[in-house]
């Protein structure tokens, strides 16, 4: 045993982070959620449990520290006070691979480093980028993608091969094959992998041991559901035992000779079935809890106390119009400043809105917001970022691209505490939101920002024509919800109905009125905030205005510049498309175009009699009536 064995569990905390108690014994350390490394701190010896791979300390050390290679003496010398010992000195003929795992949009998610040692042993670790010119040694929570992506989707049409291990997929491409493998070693493919596979025609070669046709088996299993062909090339009788594609390409075989085999190599139609029986301590298995452990535990925590879950997957809806992104962004900027939402106590934390849609409104909101709600906080000091575009969650290179911008705005911010979508459907770009499968991707993808974030999750999504059948589309995102909101509109006040409420008793029923506001320093310029009303004043004081008339005052007030200047016919225009949108009528349909100016000229007429705007010249121009502070000015976007 080398002399500096003794630190072998504090590198292995550097390399592992922290240690599994639970399954710690004696002088054995355990690592990781299910014990798969482990070191002897009395021999100084470390063995990865899945790979297979051991080694002393020193051959941890190279793995820990790859950047010191070439000094590895001077290296733990500084780090941990240690005499220069000349059997630290790395052999010339150890060797460091790296093997960069690219998203779809040529973004680095994660990489491999592969050491082969001088004595002939290996071994593998998996890394990520910190965001700030480092790395972090784990890639626990990233969704796994399979190597060689980027080539994989530029030639959409060519053959794809599935290998064991990046350095096959590399000597494949030497040979101007489009190969990919994923990292982890075998057994390790998914239908994470398989996904990006679909309608291709795929190639599977295993190695040529148990664990090999083990692995083959699997990755044929996985990409029958998806791919449109799958071949299985089957090199066994051609292999040294545990020998690979590489191997048989070093035995002299030839580019040529590859392709007539794989014209002879049968396609698979039934799933395989998996070679030989998979050993006891190959299985992971869940972790369980037992009945005393259950009765203790803690009580559930709150975002937004009675409201929210700290930690759960909410929707909030109603139709066009109803006051949910007024709801929504004072709920945001409420966690984001740590202040009550009108009375129920926050937990703080960085807010990320995802506006699919127009974003134009949302700074007059929170302006408004600030100063009515804030309290004199200073805009620039709130952890509060609004990502202006839409997101497509069931876009895997999306989600990758989203996934990236948190841990880069984290730097920033801190951790997320609450993640906005506002809305469901934009959230769906080429799904349909009826489909229980597409639902599903939507849902999974919330659980996976949900759980690598630790952050809640808050979609917006709309009602149908009828809203007492609750919200649009599927039912399974109200079953995959932990908490659903209904927000109904009347006039200018709003009724928040919690009606699931998972793993607590639903909230009572809130009710606010939308108060107009001057904001800035601009005479004439207005937005709107919440005041929460008791349900008294809701019975005496009734609706202000109806449905579309306060969206015509939210058109008229978008289409206004600072001059007070109305364009109104840029405010029918969109008055029109939202009112056929919320139909659901066609936008080339004249007949329902021309209804749906006649109820603008409706609510005009009604806003005129109210004293709001002044009519001149057949509704072509208008002046708003500057002495009213009627509420409904700019009132809820849609």
């Amino acid at each position: 045993m080398h002399k500096y064995a003794e630190h072998i569990v504090e590198v292995a905390q550097e390399l592992w982070g922290d240690i599994n108690k639970k399954m710690s014994h004696g002088h054995e350390v355990r690592f990781g959620s299910y014990g798969s490394k482990s070191v002897d701190k009395e021999k100084g010896v470390w063995t990865d449990h899945e790979t297979n791979e051991s080694g002393g300390f020193v051959d941890l050390c190279k793995i820990a520290y790859p950047e010191a290679n070439g000094h590895l003496a001077d290296f733990l010398e500084k780090r941990f006070g240690m005499d220069k010992d000349p059997t630290f000195a790395p052999k010339n003929r150890d060797k460091i691979t790296t093997y960069d795992y690219i998203g779809d949009h040529g973004v680095l998610v994660y990489q491999v480093v592969r050491t082969d040692f001088a004595d002939g042993k290996k071994t593998f670790r998996q890394q990520r980028p910190d965001g700030q010119g480092g790395w972090i040694s784990s890639i626990k929570g990233i969704e796994r993608i399979p190597y060689n992506l980027p080539e994989i989707l530029h030639h959409a049409k060519r053959w794809v091969w599935v290998v064991e291990g990046e350095k096959c997929v590399e000597r494949l491409r030497d040979l101007g094959i489009v190969a990919t493998t994923n990292n982890g070693g075998s057994g390790n493919w998914g239908d994470e992998h398989s996904k990006w596979l679909a309608d291709r025609q795929v190639i599977v070669v295993p190695d040529n041991d148990e664990a090999g046709r083990k692995h083959g088996a699997k990755v044929v299993n996985s990409l029958l559901p998806v791919a449109k062909e799958v071949r299985l090339l089957d090199l066994s009788d051609q292999l040294p035992e545990k020998g690979d594609i590489v191997d048989w390409l070093d035995s002299g075989k030839t580019r040529q000779q590859l392709a007539s085999l794989v014209k002879g190599a049968p396609a698979i139609s039934e799933a395989m079935q998996d070679p030989g029986e998979i050993e006891q301590d190959e299985i992971e298995v869940y972790p369980t809890m037992d009945l005393s452990a259950l009765m203790t535990m803690p009580p559930v925590k709150f975002l937004v106390d009675s409201m929210f879950t700290r930690y759960g997957f909410s929707v909030m809806y109603g139709p066009p119009g109803c006051g949910k992104t007024f709801l929504a962004l004072d709920i945001a900027l409420s966690v984001a400043s740590g202040r009550d939402f009108h009375g129920l106590p926050v937990q703080q934390g960085a807010v990320l809105y995802i506006c699919g849609e127009g974003v134009g409104g949302i700074g007059k909101r929170v302006k408004a917001w600030i100063e009515n709600r804030g309290g004199g906080i200073d805009e620039n000091e709130l952890p509060f970022r609004v990502l202006p575009t839409a997101v497509d969650f069931t876009n895997p290179g999306d989600v990758e691209k989203l996934k990236a911008t948190i841990h880069q705005l984290e730097e920033k911010t801190g951790k997320f505490s609450l993640i906005v979508v506002d809305t469901v459907a934009r959230a769906l770009l080429g799904a349909d939101e009826n489909s229980a499968t597409d639902i599903g991707k939507f849902v999974k993808t919330c659980d996976v920002l949900k759980e690598m974030f630790q952050a809640a999750l808050l979609g917006l999504h709309h009602s149908g024509k009828d809203g007492s059948r609750g919200m649009r589309g599927s039912s399974a995102l109200l079953g995959a919800v932990d908490t659903s909101i209904q927000v109904k509109k009347s006039g200018a006040q709003l009724t928040v109905v919690t009606e699931k409420q998972k793993d607590a008793e639903p909230a009572e029923d809130y009710f606010f009125q939308m108060e107009s506001a001057e904001i800035g320093t601009i005479g004439g310029e207005t937005s709107v905030y919440l005041r929460k009303i008791s349900a008294d004043e809701v019975a005496a004081d009734g609706a202000s205005f109806n449905e579309k008339e306060l969206k015509a005052m939210n058109c008229l007030r978008d289409a206004t510049d600072r001059n007070d200047v109305i364009s109104v016919e840029v405010a029918r225009d969109s008055f029109v498309f939202w009112l056929l949108e919320k139909d659901g009528a066609d936008v080339t349909d004249k007949k329902a175009k021309d209804r749906a100016r006649k109820a603008w000229g409706r609510a005009i007429n009604a806003l005129e009699t109210a004293d709001i705007v002044v009519v001149h010249a057949g509704n072509r121009k208008m002046e708003w009536v500057k002495e009213t502070d009627t509420v409904g000015h700019g009132s809820d976007k849609v």
